[in-house]
């Protein structure tokens, strides 16, 4: 099986999933659409809502793409790289594509908003750079977005593949013991020794290091692009470790 076969096998696994997604957040804005119609004291209001939904949706898909295809295609004499490859091509395809369609849904919202007061949908570009928002053109905005975006869609697919890689290859005991541990050391053992160790200092740093990271405190859209765009090279190259000496396992 060739890369460009391969690849389109991978992105035939998304077209279900992401069209039964799309559905939802199109039956969702239509009926709390009608409401507002209908119900003048109801309201609507959505502030990087969709981009987020989206994000998880690609972060489980990402955990939901290795296992079966690889062995599928093991087994039918595809090469590891060429799925490798094909699998990069599927996240980058597919990661363009739901940016380009989040900014319609998210220019149609504004529409919207200019008819009906009471629904308000936004981006998460405007979300997080409101202050640059006003100062760029509407069309240099909205290419600037979806560019973040699909940094920021890629980076959540990365993610997922990269997690369902390392626990194919991981033993049970193993995959039980990173389950339980690294959410309790995150979420428990962190927050506990930062209060009673460091006086807080932990969370403070780590406040100003993801305020960095994502522009919010900068307004610079880039330093999160280029965060993005660094973690999935480096979630890319682990995956691929992984990936090129994994064996068949049930």
């Amino acid at each position: 099986m060739s890369i460009k076969v391969a690849t389109k096998y991978q992105i035939s696994e998304y077209i279900k999933s992401i069209k039964i997604f799309y559905l939802v957040i199109v039956l969702v804005m239509v009926l709390f659409g009608t409401l507002t119609i209908f119900n003048s004291s109801s309201s609507f209001t959505s502030t990087g809502g969709i981009e987020g939904s989206a994000m998880i949706f690609l972060f489980i898909l990402g955990l939901n793409s290795f296992k079966e295809t690889f062995l599928m295609m093991l087994q039918n004499g595809t090469t590891r790289k060429s799925m490798f490859i094909g699998r990069l091509i599927t996240i980058l395809v597919t990661s363009a594509f739901m940016a380009v369609v989040d900014r319609f849904v998210v220019n149609v919202g504004g529409l919207i908003n200019t008819i009906n007061e009471n629904y308000y949908l936004n981006g998460m570009y405007e979300m997080i750079f409101q202050s640059r928002v006003k100062s760029l053109h509407i069309v240099v905005m909205n290419l600037e977005a979806i560019i973040i975006t699909i940094g920021v869609y890629a980076a959540a697919m990365v993610a997922g593949y990269f997690i369902t890689t390392a626990y194919y290859r991981m033993s049970k005991m193993l995959k039980i013991v990173v389950s339980i541990g690294v959410p309790t050391s995150l979420m428990i053992l962190l927050p506990v020794l930062d209060s009673t160790l460091f006086g807080g200092k932990v969370s403070v740093a780590l406040g100003r290091f993801f305020g960095f990271v994502f522009g919010g405190k900068t307004g610079n859209p880039y330093n999160l692009l280029i965060s993005c765009i660094l973690f999935s090279i480096v979630g890319i190259g682990l995956s691929w470790l992984l990936i090129r000496k994994a064996v068949e396992k049930n």
